[in-house]
């Protein structure tokens, strides 16, 4: 299959950038003015030139735009740049390469060299640094962009279409990618192309695309084969699963790699691809489920760290009930199963503690911390950890002791550069994890690899929730196992019995649709989305009035699609909470516009924000591009989880935020709000699941209002199905921990 770019060729122009109609995720609508006619045309593309006063010769087709509204436009596949000349030409030119030279350095280089300024970057571009304005670093950063420019360049025309799928930040990380690693940039995209899977934002797809419009493409490669893999598990951890069964993932392989083909990639030539990867050890095979190396490491060192913890000697404790009963004197009594979840942390040097709302989890904790305090005196030094940082904050605010992310502790940003900071053990010889049920495989190895022998671990959660946004099931597995001490808490206290969020949590979690509504837990029957829509975002602005914007949350199923999804409500609702003014700044972004005041979500992992952090804009700036002076920027300084630091994000920081106003339920985990808005669809018939209900109910701490329709309600409060997730933890627990006859 070739799809050599000069067999379609059908026309070149050679014209001058006029104006930049649109451009979005590197495709563009640019008019240009023809070099030799004068007249103006209108070409689309990816990443099209911009800079002013330089001749490009544009190779492609004519064609038609896709709505009409452009008429007539020129198809780029790729172009040609002629060196710049004159001044506004190399002016223009050095400014858009955004190395920190703007108009009035550029004016001074062409000053001193004129046109020659070209032989003096290829012989000895130091001698730029005699211009006031230039310092090494930006010799530097000149010549790097020139070179990344000139790669992009090459990459567009070597690629033709397919270059489409690469952004202009892509195509940077690229670069940086090859020559950290001392590659030739081209040679890599042709020859090793998906060893591109290594650079961030470079997936299976889009290699795949970028391979396809290569000559010498072949479907049946073994690199594609092995590729596919990381794919494959890729989109299966972020289903949940940690393995996959060996003939479904054979059943994958054959259906990806032969999307856009006829049968091209056997299912025998998928088996031998897995022998490849198993001998090349990139697989794991356990009864018959495949796992990724790096799962499978995680899977089995969780089991290998709970048995180093639970093996460490520890001498008993007799004093137990005396300092029980000293808690009891000083606060009140405790339940047979709370004094047995107490009693179970000190016999036991791991020990998992669950229970619904209402049943005294934090109770058991203030009372495991001071029993500790009693029995270790000055040595006491318990560590508490929570998957997020509100769950960390309320943890902190309930026992009275400081609580942080396990990210935190663990040293975990999500930046791969960064992450090895924390090694070695932590410091500590008690650890209580809340909200455990949120913690996936990868957390809970990484934490239990660094538990220090002889320490106390203690899980607290609920595993009727929601499990964890990543992959695993880490405290349902540990459970299943039976091979971890577990007490759980079923009383309701007398405190929480006339709440109704606990009472009515209780049936949701029993499958009893005879729910109890009041005040603070309401039902409103809506029927039509458009209705659900306004009442829902009514009833939010309501509730923001009376408690204040960072505890009222509003929970939906979906984040996409539809007039009821999340992105819908958070459009709506920000403009009725905080709609634009002429006096402020915002930041467009996507097709979101942000604004201050605005509250965001950070959707990936940074040094800054973890995945599902909420943050607050507290301003806009606007200031000059230190890139260019002679430019604009925006800065937003947002802080997260109310912790009083603020930080400066860039647009491009920004491209990992979303509104926040409504999220998922996914999202909402660890977090707690006064006011919980639910909408309850048969457009969501899909999520129309217990544990979605419970989990949204239970995020509540005083308020409650479902809206949507009865028969969506008493839907999902009867439908007790659970994702399966694939995964061998309880099995290989149970094992580990069972005595053989």
């Amino acid at each position: 299959m070739c799809n050599d770019i000069n067999q379609t060729l059908k026309e070149e122009v050679r014209c001058k950038h006029s104006f930049t109609i649109h451009s979005a995720d590197g495709f563009m609508v640019v008019r240009y003015k023809d070099a030799d006619t004068g007249e103006y045309l209108v070409a689309c593309g990816s990443n099209l030139p911009t800079a002013s006063d330089i001749i490009y010769t544009l190779h492609g087709k004519w064609g038609m735009s896709k709505n009409g509204k452009y008429g007539r436009q020129f198809e780029v596949s790729y172009f040609d740049m002629e060196q710049p000349k004159g001044k506004a030409a190399i002016v223009s030119y050095f400014c858009s390469l955004k190395c920190g030279i703007g108009k009035v350095v550029s004016g001074r280089i062409y000053a001193k060299w004129g046109d020659g300024v070209w032989n003096v970057l290829e012989s000895d571009p130091s001698q730029l640094k005699a211009v006031n304005g230039v310092t090494d670093k930006t010799v530097t950063k000149l010549m790097t962009r020139l070179k990344e420019t000139e790669f992009q360049r090459q990459i567009i025309a070597k690629l033709g279409d397919a270059a489409a799928a690469i952004t202009p930040k892509m195509l940077n990380d690229l670069v940086r990618y090859c020559n950290k690693n001392e590659l030739d940039p081209l040679d890599t995209v042709e020859h090793h192309t998906y060893s591109l899977m290594q650079v961030r934002g470079f997936g299976f797809e889009t290699v795949d695309r970028l391979a396809r419009a290569l000559p010498d493409f072949d479907p049946a490669r073994s690199a594609r084969l092995i590729a596919s893999l990381a794919y494959i598990f890729e989109q299966k951890s972020m289903e949940g699963h940690v393995c996959v069964p060996k003939d479904e993932l054979l059943g994958e392989m054959t259906r990806v790699l032969n999307a856009g083909f006829h049968n091209a990639v056997s299912e025998d030539s998928c088996k031998e691809a897995l022998n490849l990867a198993y001998k090349m050890k990139i697989i794991k095979v356990t009864a018959n489920m495949v796992y990724s190396t790096k799962s499978f490491e995680e899977e089995t060192g969780i089991v290998k760290d709970i048995r180093r913890i639970m093996s460490a000697s520890d001498s008993k404790i007799t004093e137990i009930d005396t300092f029980i009963e000293e808690y009891e004197d000083a606060n009140f009594k405790l339940a047979d199963s709370q004094r047995d979840a107490v009693h179970g942390v000190f016999e036991h040097q791991v020990e998992i503690i669950t229970g619904g709302p209402g049943t005294g989890k934090t109770t058991v904790t203030k009372a495991v911390l001071y029993v500790h305090q009693q029995v270790f005196g000055g040595d006491s030094n318990a560590v508490l950890l929570a998957p997020t940082g509100r769950a960390a904050r309320r943890m902190s605010e309930a026992t009275g002791f400081p609580a942080q992310t396990i990210h935190s502790a663990i040293g975990y940003t999500g930046v791969p550069e960064l992450d090895n900071r924390n090694e070695g053990f932590l410091e500590g010889n008690l650890f209580i994890i809340d909200e455990s049920s949120m913690m996936d495989q990868f957390i809970a190895a990484k934490l239990l690899s660094m538990i220090p022998d002889g320490a106390k671990v203690v899980f607290v959660g609920d595993p009727d929730q929601l499990p964890s946004v990543g992959a695993g099931n880490v405290l349902r597995e540990m459970i299943r196992s039976k091979a971890v001490p577990t007490t759980r808490l079923s009383v309701i206290f007398r405190q929480a019995q006339d709440n109704p969020i606990v009472g009515n949590s209780l049936k949701i979690n029993q499958g009893c649709t005879n729910l109890t509504f009041t005040n603070t837990f309401c039902f409103i029957e809506r029927s039509a989305p458009e209705e659900i829509l306004r009442t829902a975002c009514a009833f939010y602005v309501k509730a923001v009035k009376k408690f204040g914007l960072e505890n009222v949350i509003l929970l939906n199923p979906f984040r996409n699609k539809g007039l009821l999804s999340v992105n819908e409500f958070n459009r709506q609702l920000q403009n009725l909470i905080n709609p634009p003014t002429e006096e402020e700044e915002s930041i467009k972004i996507r097709k979101l516009e942000f604004r201050p005041r605005d509250l965001v979500m950070q959707t990936k992992n940074t040094e800054i924000a973890m995945n599902g952090d909420i943050g607050v804009i507290h301003e806009i700036s606007k200031m000059p591009d230190p890139d260019d002076m002679n430019r604009w920027t925006y800065i937003a300084s947002i802080e997260f989880n109310g912790d009083g630091k603020r930080h400066d994000y860039t647009p491009e920081m920004m491209q990992d935020l979303d509104l926040a106003y409504c999220t998922t339920v996914h999202k909402s985990q660890g977090s707690e709000y006064q006011t919980v808005i639910m909408v309850v669809s048969e457009e969501h018939k899909v999520m129309l699941k217990r544990n979605i209900i419970y989990t949204g109910v239970t995020r509540a701490k005083q308020n409650v209002a479902l809206i949507g329709q009865t028969e969506a309600l008493n839907t999902a409060i009867l439908n007790n199905q659970t994702d399966v997730r694939h995964t061998l933890l309880g099995d290989r627990l149970h094992a580990a921990f069972t005595v053989k006859s």
